[in-house]
């Protein structure tokens, strides 16, 4: 019985996956008897009731909340979501909503964000699995321009059609907000090929406009004045992107892909964590020439895929 054994311990993690229990009950339970849990796993649950504001409150420790491949009514899940994101706290959110099980159409899923005045506590949304249109992608965008405080967004296998649409939705968001990190790896079944070319190279262009306008806007300002040390080099400027995390696994981009993303690390100064692992590159040349470029980046994920892909071609 949770509501016996929770007070006796000082308890940082607990997982509880595919009871017959509602998560409304559950929350409610775990969070009403103890105050030290950080990581609570929710996966593979239902949530059906409906919830007050008043019936949910978070400890003010919890930082990740996993809730994914769990079942859900809309109605329940934006009560839910209400309560989570009526409270103000420091210690920000990590929540895993992703491959929900719910037969609601994906435009109801969406719109449970619709929520009055949230509070910015959310650092990280994990949305992985759900199906996304770009109508969708830009009702989710609405609300996640109110966590100013948001540093990443995994959206991977979300979009399968008007992907060119949805990408650019997406990079236009990274752009306006100065997200860190997202993950945007394809669906094994439909890799995204051309279309994340597209977008690597709108993030590129992007870079190379905003670094063209703040070198003439810094040599207009130099005019006349001795030279002196100075800091722009290391500062980003308006208008590039901030992205320190770039998942893009199982692309099928091919060498145009690679080259693109290629230029895109050249030019790039926030970069630290790259996975494109899955471009399926035509040429060991370009696979090659990509990776060398990308020993700049201090974490890269190693290109499994590529390398038995690339084996495969030369037998």
């Amino acid at each position: 019985d949770l509501a016996n054994f929770l007070p006796q311990v000082k308890i940082r993690s607990l997982h509880i996956s595919r009871t017959n229990k509602d998560i409304a009950d559950l929350a409610k339970c775990i969070f009403d008897n103890t105050s030290t849990i950080h990581i609570l796993y929710l996966s593979g649950c239902k949530l059906f009731k409906r919830v007050t504001v008043d019936q949910i409150n978070l400890p003010m420790c919890l930082s990740y909340l996993d809730l994914s491949k769990s079942n859900m009514s809309p109605a329940a899940l934006q009560a839910f979501l209400m309560a989570l994101f009526s409270q103000s706290r420091d210690t920000l959110l990590t929540l895993n909503l992703s491959d929900l099980t719910s037969n609601i159409s994906t435009e109801s899923l969406v719109k449970c964000f619709n929520i009055p005045s949230p509070q910015p506590i959310l650092s990280e949304l994990i949305f992985a699995g759900n199906i996304l249109r770009p109508e969708d992608v830009s009702d989710l965008f609405d609300f996640l321009r109110t966590q100013t405080r948001l540093c990443h967004l995994n959206l991977a296998r979300c979009f399968f059609e008007k992907v060119d649409e949805s990408l650019k939705i997406v990079s236009e968001f990274i752009i306006e907000t100065k997200l860190k990190g997202i993950d945007l790896s394809s669906p094994p079944t439909a890799p995204y090929k051309q279309s994340m070319t597209n977008f690597i190279r709108s993030l590129s262009n992007a870079n190379v406009t905003a670094t063209a306008m703040a070198d003439a806007k810094s040599a207009t300002i130099k005019q006349g004045q001795s030279n002196s040390p100075s800091n722009d080099s290391k500062q980003t400027p308006t208008g590039a992107t901030c992205l320190s995390t770039l998942i893009i696994e199982k692309s099928a981009m091919g060498d145009d892909g690679l080259i693109a993303l290629k230029q895109f690390v050249e030019n790039d100064k926030n970069l630290s964590e790259l996975n494109c692992d899955g471009s399926r590159p035509q040429t060991l040349e370009a696979f090659k020439n990509a990776y060398i470029v990308f020993s700049k980046v201090e974490r890269v994920a190693h290109p499994k895929y590529d390398l038995s892909f690339l084996s495969k071609k030369q037998q």
